[in-house]
């Protein structure tokens, strides 16, 4: 492998595996900068998914940023949040390496977005995003002033699970079962764990013995509880709440669909973990669905706002063995030719030397296009 001509650093919120999503992503661009030859220096704040981060924890992330940028330990800066870099504005521009922000969500196309996330957004070398749906919404956001480069995801290679799974809730998969992810907030109710319990009772009516499992924590699920039982669902939908990684990645080899109706996914990375186990996936024609999953190929595009068309997909895959086994495997070769680590990582270098003149990368080419083995537990990612 030839030297590289670089000195990156990389600022995160957390690099810990039970983050949440923003953290897997940190991980990931940490994986590519460390396999294109580099040895990135790392700033993290450390705040766990529940938590916030204090005032002496930024000031020592920023501390640790102006010491890096002073001593010039690094070239430049790259963060996975435009929170966190939010901190490289307040380096004086003559102490101040070039940077870029990786953006995900509302985050950066909030058109209400403070000024100084919007400042820092302004002033990055690069801004990248995680579909071009995020980046076209971020650029109609905020006009001339933000340009945002996409860079789809991709999944890393398999990792063993640690834990044993929840064999109550496993059994349980026996029945024809669809499955959600994701945090359940009253003020985040966008994922469409509303959308799915409103259809239920229409799912039901056509393949009796159909269920959802709703794995997921948050402050809103004694209200959906109380919507099911109202609906009269309430015995065919599972509130397993917060479940393990082994748990999770063993759901992904039971369950018959994934289903995140969704109003607000900048990309959705746990359509990724069901493709990749063969799982055939519904999503949104409102967000960024539509570039994952391959509609009427690997899964469903449905218009949540109209009850037929979830009811439609849902009834369709949970009551046709063969439909969803062609799907799944769809979805499946979808994952490895397009959503692997190796294409992240391929999509994410040649970025990373335009936007920072005099940075040389690395590009290994092991592992694209190359067989791989059979889908089966792999490690979940924390949403």
């Amino acid at each position: 492998m030839a030297a590289s001509v670089s000195r990156p650093g990389l600022g995160v919120i957390s690099l810990a595996q039970n983050a949440g999503g923003i953290a897997y992503v940190g991980r990931l661009i940490l994986r590519a900068l460390r396999d294109s030859g580099t040895d990135p220096w790392i700033a993290e704040l450390g705040v766990e998914r529940r938590d916030t981060a204090g005032p002496a924890a930024r000031a020592r992330f920023a501390l640790r940023l102006v010491g890096a940028q002073v001593t010039r330990r690094v070239d430049w800066m790259l963060f996975n949040h435009v929170g966190v870099a939010r901190a490289q504005r307040a380096i004086p521009a003559v102490l101040r390496v070039p940077y870029g922000v990786f953006v995900h969500d509302v985050e950066a196309w909030d058109p209400g977005l403070d000024e100084s996330r919007l400042r820092t957004l302004a002033d990055a070398a690069v801004v990248i995003s995680n579909s071009a749906y995020t980046a076209r919404r971020v650029e109609e956001a905020h006009g001339p002033r933000v340009h945002v480069v996409p860079c789809p995801l991709g999944l890393s290679d398999r990792e063993a699970v640690a834990g044993v799974p929840d064999a109550e809730l496993l059994a349980k998969c026996s029945r024809p079962t669809a499955l959600i992810v994701g945090r359940i907030m009253a003020d985040e109710r966008y994922k469409g764990h509303d959308h799915l319990i409103d259809a239920w009772p229409a799912v039901r009516a056509a393949i009796p013995d159909a269920q959802l499992i709703v794995a997921g924590w948050g402050d809103d699920i004694g209200r959906l509880r109380e919507k099911a039982d109202a609906l009269g669902v309430g015995d065919a939908v599972i509130f397993a709440d917060y479940v393990s990684e082994a748990t999770l990645a063993a759901l992904f080899t039971r369950v018959a669909v994934y289903a995140m109706p969704s109003a607000r996914e900048g990309f959705g990375l746990v359509y990724l973990e069901a493709m990749r186990n063969g799982v055939p996936c519904i999503g949104s024609t409102l967000d960024a669905a539509s570039e994952v999953i391959a509609d009427g190929e690997s899964g469903f595009i449905v218009n949540r706002d109209e009850p037929r068309e979830l009811v439609g997909a849902l009834v369709a895959l949970l009551g046709d063995p063969a439909l969803r086994a062609k799907m799944g495997a769809a979805g499946r070769r979808r994952f490895e030719s397009r959503f692997t680590y190796e294409h992240f990582r391929e999509r994410l270098l040649p970025i990373l030397e335009r936007a920072f003149p005099g940075t040389k990368l690395d590009h290994p080419t092991g592992g694209l296009n190359q067989p791989r083995a059979p889908h089966g537990h792999a490690r979940a990612i924390r949403f």
